[in-house]
């Protein structure tokens, strides 16, 4: 491949790694401030120090802040206090569980060239693929292969048709 092809795939790279960076920083601050808030209206002890141990434990595909406010609504419900832990419970399953599906794929998406959907699957087939990592490596290795198809659309497919020299 021709030295710009390399140096467009490179900077594709970086875009989308610094994307998924700050996507992951700002869905990780979101999800920490909300679950903060949760456990300082439900009366959990410490809500700052757990909205941070959730905003530390949002980079973890799938179960994340799950982690945190599950055995708290659990706790709550077998303590005394089960509307208290009910409302944890749909609370971080309804609203916290998913703040990362949402918003990560628009953060991601506007900060390239890729659709917010592809961000999505690309993250979700990371993860199925990939483990823990597939959720940086899947919508990275999707960049990629946009960059790769619309580098073949634009200097491969003319000169194969012999439209251009």
């Amino acid at each position: 491949m021709d030295r710009r092809h390399n140096i467009r795939l490179y900077r594709e790279f970086l875009s989308m790694a610094r994307a998924i960076l700050r996507s992951t920083l700002v869905v990780g601050a979101i999800q920490g401030i909300l679950g903060g808030l949760l456990f300082a209206l439900m009366d959990v002890s410490s809500p700052i120090f757990w909205g941070f141990v959730m905003f530390i434990f949002s980079v973890l595909p799938l179960v994340g802040t799950g982690l945190v406010w599950a055995p708290v609504g659990i706790v709550k419900l077998l303590s005394g206090s089960p509307l208290q832990g009910i409302f944890i419970l749909l609370f971080g399953a309804l609203v916290l569980g998913n703040v990362d599906n949402l918003l990560r794929p628009k953060l991601v998406g506007k900060d390239t060239a890729l659709h917010p959907l592809i961000v999505f699957i690309s993250s979700l087939g990371g993860i199925g693929l990939f483990g823990f990592s597939g959720f940086l490596l899947g919508p990275l290795l999707a960049a990629l292969l946009g960059s790769l198809l619309e580098t073949y659309r634009k200097e491969m497919k003319p000169r194969w048709l012999g439209l251009k020299e």
